[in-house]
């Protein structure tokens, strides 16, 4: 058995959702009873925002102009209003900034967040969808260049790439279903990282444990390894998978590893997150072949933080994996 003595002092996490694709995520995570980290809506529609469910909302203003010159403007603003992000993250162990690049919002406001979380020493965390390559030229644009300005800003850029989820999907699939392909992608991914760093502090119809290699922690030191491991500077990718029957654990397992190396199209990795969600009917097998996997497809060298969560609830068999491969810039 592993021994493990929970943390007096709980992991304080805001994830931040920046204009309607990142506010969707948000919302979608509260409905699904997401507990632990505080929840911060920020976007320049006042109608939309109202309809949120986060803890804190900000309305920023929406000027007319090309989506470029939207874009400029508002960083300004965001900029002028620095002093009320700081305030705002103050206290933060984790920021999480989770947009949809390409559009203005997003776009412009997620480095300036980024910036004040890191000035509050916390752990800065992007969580992005990239835009399909069909669409609007201006937005690819926008997207690609926030990328670059994302990963000197944030301590960790986690993407998920729309054309990479219409190749896994096929090319009859429409946008909004792969939009929504996105939104749950990383959503698991967040959750992924939550349950990880959260280990044991939270309760909210789950129980977790989890560990990584050494296999025994006081206060969480799982934790505490792994936010050190994402403050030293990486890019990283999501996978899932989901499977039921004699072998669901390995076979989504084995889902979840192609589609994150599909996204990543790279073996490398400094450091692999890999998460097991099941329902109180199913039991957990085959942990150390689970972790041979990953490090097969990966490295060798990679540092592996396994968590494995149990919902108080049955799952009908089913078993989800999501894997977080990461590498260092």
């Amino acid at each position: 058995m592993f021994g493990y003595k929970a943390s007096s002092r709980k992991t304080n996490i805001k994830i931040v959702g920046i204009g309607s694709g990142g506010n969707l995520v948000i919302n979608q995570m509260i409905s699904q009873g997401i507990k632990g980290p505080q929840y911060i809506n920020l976007d320049t529609n006042y109608h939309f925002l109202s309809l949120c469910r986060a803890h804190q909302k900000l309305t920023m203003s929406q000027n007319s102009g090309s989506p470029i010159e939207i874009s400029q403007i508002m960083e300004e603003a965001a900029r002028n209003n620095r002093d009320y992000f700081l305030k705002m993250l103050k206290g933060s162990d984790v920021v999480i900034i989770v947009a949809a690049l390409g559009g203005s919002v997003g776009s412009s406001l997620a480095p300036i967040v980024a910036e004040a979380a890191v000035e509050v020493n916390a752990v800065t965390i992007g969580a992005v969808t990239k835009p399909l390559t069909f669409g609007l030229k201006d937005r690819l644009i926008m997207a690609e260049k926030r990328v670059a300005v994302l990963k000197e800003r944030v301590h960790t850029l986690i993407m998920v790439q729309n054309d990479v989820l219409q190749e896994k999907m096929g090319r009859t699939a429409v946008p909004a279903d792969i939009f929504r392909l996105g939104d749950e992608m990383l959503i698991r991914g967040i959750q992924a990282l939550i349950t990880t760093l959260t280990c044991g502090e939270i309760n909210s119809g789950r129980s977790s444990i989890a560990f990584t290699e050494v296999r025994s922690f006081s206060g969480n030191p799982c934790s505490t390894e792994l936010k050190d491991f994402l403050k030293k500077g990486s890019t990283a990718f999501i996978g899932t998978g989901s499977a039921s029957g004699k072998r669901k654990t390995i076979e989504a397992a084995k889902a979840a590893i192609i589609h994150c190396l599909t996204e990543k199209q790279s073996r490398e990795a400094d450091y692999i997150i890999l998460n097991v969600t099941r329902g109180k009917e199913s039991w957990l097998l085959d942990v150390n072949l689970l972790l041979k996997m990953a490090k097969k497809a990966f490295s060798e060298e990679a540092k592996i933080f396994f968590a494995d969560t149990i919902l108080n609830r049955d799952m009908g068999g089913e078993v989800n994996v999501t894997v977080i491969a990461g590498t260092r810039e």
